[in-house]
């Protein structure tokens, strides 16, 4: 991650002479109505997201920028996807102790007040502000729990794509929690966001991971040999699958994916102001 430290691109990042690249100096801005209020560095990227001219050329073209400024929230039948607030410090607290697996990327690993209340404050939303991503929590509708957390990442505006990854709690795996909450964010980013493709790797011996990705109208696409390693330091194969914007959506005639009330085809997407309220 860059914070701070100089890269080919560094002295680029403002037009005032300002040099630093520290995440935390710089505000956050990116595209609205079609202006750019700053430009930003991208923390993740190892690149500048793009200049005032670029941005200019892009909508021109049709690409969108940035579509992750506004606070989302997407509803299912069961779930409610929403943005991390400290709200939700209890129940990411009770799953370090349980050791949970499902923590979002860069959860601070230590039973402390303050790097938890920072990070559910500005930490997690740091790529969703620089367009890079963004981490959901996925809450029960009925009663708000915290059951796990799903999120787009490695997003290039330049092509259009996504990964995408999720965690369910351990004790509510099994019952198409991750289904539907994988089918509202895809849904949410080909539909609303204008990305043209998301992927999902999975590994090859993560049999429940393959079939959420297949529930939710996923095409398998091949195997990644040895793509990435795993916790005891090891390569894995890796079973990449994908959905793009001009396939069938699930549970349509034409997608051979059966009908799964639960897959999030029939939510509808909420979208709020930077003080929450809907819009």
């Amino acid at each position: 991650m860059l914070f701070g430290r100089a890269h080919r691109k560094g002295p680029r990042i403002h037009r005032r002479g300002h040099r630093r690249g520290a995440v935390g100096r710089i505000r956050s801005g990116g595209v609205r109505a079609g202006r750019v209020r700053y430009v930003l560095p991208s923390f993740a990227l190892g690149r500048i997201v793009p200049g005032r001219e670029q941005v200019r050329r892009r909508l021109r073209r049709g690409a969108r920028v940035n579509a992750f400024e506004k606070s989302v929230r997407l509803e299912g039948e069961r779930l409610v996807l929403r943005p991390f607030g400290l709200d939700d410090a209890p129940g990411l607290i009770a799953a370090i102790r349980e050791k949970e697996d499902f923590l979002p990327p860069n959860f601070p690993g230590v039973l402390e007040a303050e790097p938890i209340a920072w990070f559910l404050r500005e930490g997690v939303h740091k790529v969703q502000r620089f367009g890079l991503g963004i981490h959901l929590a996925a809450t029960d509708r009925a009663t708000g729990g915290l059951l796990g957390t799903i999120g787009l990442f490695k997003v290039s505006w330049d092509h259009l794509t996504s990964e995408v990854g999720y965690g369910m709690r351990r004790d509510v795996r099994g019952r198409g929690y991750a289904t539907e909450a994988l089918s509202l964010v895809t849904e949410w980013a080909l539909r609303e966001c204008g990305l043209f493709r998301v992927e999902l790797r999975a590994m090859v011996t993560n049999h429940a991971s393959v079939r959420v990705a297949e529930k939710a109208g996923y095409t398998r696409e091949g195997i990644a040999r040895g793509a990435e390693r795993d916790a005891a330091g090891v390569n894995q194969d890796m079973i990449v699958f994908s959905r793009i914007a001009t396939d069938p959506r699930p549970g349509s005639a034409a997608s051979g994916v059966p009908w799964r009330r639960s897959g999030g085809v029939s939510a509808r997407l909420v979208t709020q102001d930077e003080e929450g309220r809907p819009q």
